[in-house]
C-alpha cells in the first residue's frame, strides 16, 4: 500500500473509464452497432480492431481560484477524452470519410451525454468534493490517409474539474501522550458574588 494516497484526479479518472465503460454497454444492449471500448493509462497505439476507442488522461493539474489554507488548497485537473474511429466505405451507403465523421458525431454525444448526466454530476466521489466541473470544449483532427477504402478520424473533449486538495501526514503514529496546558485569568470581583473556590 502506498504511503503517501493517490490524488483524488486518479479516482476521477478511474470512476469516468468505470461509467463510459457502463453507458456503452447499456448502448450495446439497444443496439449493437453504437458500443464502444474505453481506457486510460494508454500510450501505445489504438489498434483498428479496437475502434471505435474512448482513452481518458489527464493533461494536467494547476492552483484552483478558491480559498485555501495551510493544509488545503483547490486543485484543478484537466482531463482529455480522446475518441478514435474508424470509417468503413459502404457503411450505411456512405463513402468511408462520411462514415467516420457521422460515427464521431455520434460517439462525441455520447461520451457528452455519459460524462454530463444529472447522476454523474460528481463522478462517483463523495458529493460535496468537488467545487466545479466546466462545460466541455470539443476539436476534430482528421488522419489523413492514402486512398483506402477505411477513414480515420479523431475527436477530444477536454474538460476542467476543481475539487478540495487536502494535506496528508506520509508518516503518522499513534498518539500516546498529550500534554495540555490551562492559563486562569481572574477577573475583577463583581459585588455580592462568591470568590471562593473548591
Amino acid at each position: 500500500m502506498p504511503i503517501i494516497p493517490v490524488g483524488l484526479y486518479d479516482t476521477i479518472e478511474g470512476n469516468i473509464v468505470t461509467l463510459l465503460a457502463a453507458f456503452s454497454t447499456a448502448q450495446k444492449a439497444i443496439d449493437s452497432t453504437v458500443g464502444f471500448n474505453v481506457g486510460r493509462h494508454r500510450m501505445r497505439p489504438v489498434a483498428q480492431s479496437e475502434l471505435p476507442y474512448v482513452h481518458v488522461w489527464l493533461a494536467n493539474t494547476s492552483h484552483g481560484q478558491g480559498s485555501g489554507g495551510r493544509s488545503s488548497h483547490n486543485e484543478v485537473a484537466h482531463f482529455n477524452v480522446d475518441m478514435h474511429v474508424k470509417g468503413t466505405e459502404g457503411t450505411g451507403g456512405l463513402p468511408s470519410d462520411e462514415a467516420a465523421m457521422a460515427r464521431l458525431y455520434y460517439l462525441k454525444e455520447q461520451v457528452k451525454y455519459a460524462l454530463y448526466a444529472l447522476a454523474q454530476a460528481d463522478f462517483g466521489v463523495a458529493v460535496g468534493r468537488i467545487a466545479h466541473k466546466s462545460w466541455p470544449t470539443y476539436q476534430t483532427v482528421v488522419q489523413r490517409t492514402p486512398e483506402t477504402e477505411e477513414q480515420l478520424v479523431f475527436g477530444q473533449w477536454s474538460f476542467d474539474v476543481e475539487y478540495v486538495w487536502e494535506a496528508n501526514e506520509a508518516h503518522t503514529q499513534a498518539l500516546t501522550r498529550m500534554v495540555l496546558s490551562l492559563q486562569v485569568k481572574p477577573l475583577a470581583p463583581l459585588a455580592g458574588v462568591d470568590k471562593t473556590f473548591t
